[in-house]
């Protein structure tokens, strides 16, 4: 009787802890849900997708304190005070466990992502069914029981699609887009079924899309939702539209392979690795995990913890033998350029407060020293070249942001490709430079301001018409006073235009 209540003192001790250590999340993670803001200071949705991987693992240590081998032998023993021991100790990591899986839980519901949410929900169905053998059972019972297998089944499909349709229209728009996305990758793939290569792929994914746009009138539905492609929000597109269809075909055989050797493993290693690649797997169809460093470090050791050994036929010896290059392959692909030189990226972090504040004069020589080693930088290319067109050399700055447009999909470098264009007189470029713009991200106004003011320049009534009855059209997707500042001047030059004609 004393030492149980020593233990639930215990326990009540330690819940309080955990309070104190995790009230912090749980106020933030409340505010988050009940207000609907973001109050992290860094992705919300990467941070968690990162904390559905570690519920998966948190999940499986649970499951199995009860099954840990030293416990046993510490149980089994004579000495009660050994058991005592035991069984306080074991309390005591439930409760800190239970604590993390609560922490966590709180962190999901305040990430507001849906795919992290979806992604904790998949690993944890996998990781219980593994843990109990539900899949055996459900075998046994479809065979018995037919008729309610089949209705379960049933059930089970219109909650899972009840589900599916919430997660839809919960952030609509936010689905639609990520569907415009993975289309326009599709395109690109297929147009380029090598790959573009690394760098290049936002721009040329950006470029699929404006050729898409105007290739004929699209719908407002797709218009609106059209954004830039710093990250492709899957990560298998991604890299197909990076190296191409074989890519694509070994990074599926890469996790193929793991999970054929975890099929048959038993035990705690082998369910957090199977639980973690799950959740890493669905959360990587909707987002950009790999652009992490410590999510990749993540999947990297969940891909080792599979460890398949060397014994069986020489079929088994062989797959062992690409697993291991897949992984090492992996690894220097996905985790290798967050090694880069960290003393350069500084530097140019240092300038870029100096460009922010808009003092050109002296950043563009610094800006000019960094090029060679960032040239691969969309970001940095346009910044580059900004400056350049600021202190009118407008000549560099086209050659500079035109390196840009490859290896981005801002549409703000074509915006200033035009404006150079026509500073030099060469109005027709600048008139292709802004329907570009346009067409990258056609639900923006700026370029068609442009546009307008460029054919005011020329006298062209009938475009400029054109333009303005295309720009007073759009909806505003955010209402704001510079848009109405551009309206208010467009109609301006439309008055004079007039009067000029008359």
């Amino acid at each position: 009787m004393i030492i149980k209540n020593f233990t639930w003192i215990i326990s009540f001790i330690i819940v309080v802890f955990l309070f104190y250590v995790f009230q912090e999340e749980a106020k933030l993670a409340c505010t988050i849900v009940f207000n609907q803001r973001l109050y992290f200071g860094f992705n919300t949705g990467i941070y968690g997708g990162m904390v559905a991987l570690l519920w998966s693992s948190t999940l499986v240590c649970y499951l199995y304190i009860d099954r840990v081998d030293v416990f046993k032998r510490w149980a089994g023993m004579r000495s009660i005070h050994t058991r005592r021991c035991v069984t306080i100790l074991t309390w005591v990591l439930y409760i800190l466990i239970v604590g993390l899986l609560l922490k966590f839980m709180l962190e999901l519901f305040g990430s507001l992502s849906r795919a992290a949410m979806l992604s904790a929900g998949v690993a944890s169905v996998i990781v219980i069914g593994g843990f109990y053998g539900l899949g055996g059972k459900i075998k046994v019972f479809a065979k018995r029981n037919k008729l309610c297998f089949w209705s379960g089944l049933v059930g089970l499909t219109i909650l899972l699609t009840a589900i599916g349709s919430w997660f839809y229209n919960v952030k609509e728009a936010s689905a639609n887009g990520r569907l415009l996305m993975w289309k326009m990758q599709l395109r690109t793939i297929v147009e380029n079924p090598m790959g573009v290569g690394r760098e290049f792929f936002a721009g040329s994914a950006a470029a699929t899309q404006a050729e898409y746009f105007a290739s004929a009138e699209r719908s407002w539905r797709e218009q609106e939702v059209a954004g830039t492609f710093e990250y492709g929000f899957n990560e298998l597109l991604q890299l197909g539209v990076e190296q191409g269809v074989l890519a694509m075909v070994l990074f599926i055989a890469l996790f193929t392979l793991a999970f054929v050797f975890l099929r048959k493993k038993r035990g705690v290693v082998a369910l957090v690795a199977k639980g973690g690649l799950i959740s890493f797997l669905v959360f990587s169809c909707f987002s950009y995990p790999l652009s992490v460093c410590q999510f990749t470090a993540m999947v990297i050791v969940l891909l080792i913890m599979v460890f398949p050994r060397w014994i069986g036929s020489i079929v088994r010896k062989i797959g062992v033998v690409v697993y291991w290059g897949g992984v090492l392959l992996f690894g220097l692909y996905y985790f290798l350029p967050f090694l880069g030189n960290q003393e350069l990226y500084e530097r140019w972090s240092n300038e870029q407060m100096y460009f922010n504040e808009q003092i050109f004069k002296g950043t563009v020589d610094e800006y000019a020293k960094l090029y060679p080693e960032l040239k691969h930088e969309g970001e940095f290319l346009f910044e580059y070249g900004q400056c350049l067109s600021k202190m009118e050399r407008h000549e560099e700055s086209i050659v500079i942001l035109t390196e840009g447009v490859r290896r981005s999909g801002d549409p703000m470098l074509y915006n200033i490709i035009g404006k150079g264009y026509q500073e030099l007189g060469e109005l027709e470029k600048a008139e292709q430079a802004y329907w570009s713009a346009y067409y990258r991200v056609p639900h923006r106004f700026y370029p068609l301001y442009l546009l307008a003011k460029l054919y005011a320049e020329q006298g062209n009534i009938e475009a400029f018409e054109d333009v303005k009855i295309r720009l007073f059209s759009m909806p505003e997707k955010i209402s704001s006073d510079a848009i109405e500042d551009m309206k208010r001047e467009i109609e301006v030059l439309a008055v004079t235009l007039n009067v000029k004609k008359q």
